[in-house]
């Protein structure tokens, strides 16, 4: 997820951080079946932009044959940090 993530211009200008989390649930193969967002970061435009990572992100890589399931689900904390 961490390579789709981008700082949004607005945010970054205004000098605006925050974190937040974002629930994801998967199939097998990778596709996103939910996401949600399950603590606000405290900006809109980071929200936004939490929901826009996982889309970019899809599909996700597939899961192995070794691990049993059919959906799998988590809970990804994400920080927005101006370095």
């Amino acid at each position: 997820l961490e390579r789709h993530k981008q700082y949004p211009l607005g945010a970054r200008r205004r000098n605006i951080q925050g974190q937040g989390v974002v629930f994801i649930s998967i199939d097998r193969a990778g596709r996103v079946l939910k996401t949600s967002l399950e603590e606000s970061t405290g900006s809109k435009i980071l929200d936004n932009e939490l929901m826009k990572m996982v889309r970019r992100a899809e599909p996700f890589p597939k899961v192995p044959i070794d691990i049993s399931g059919e959906v799998f689900q988590f809970l990804v904390p994400v920080s927005f940090k101006i370095k």
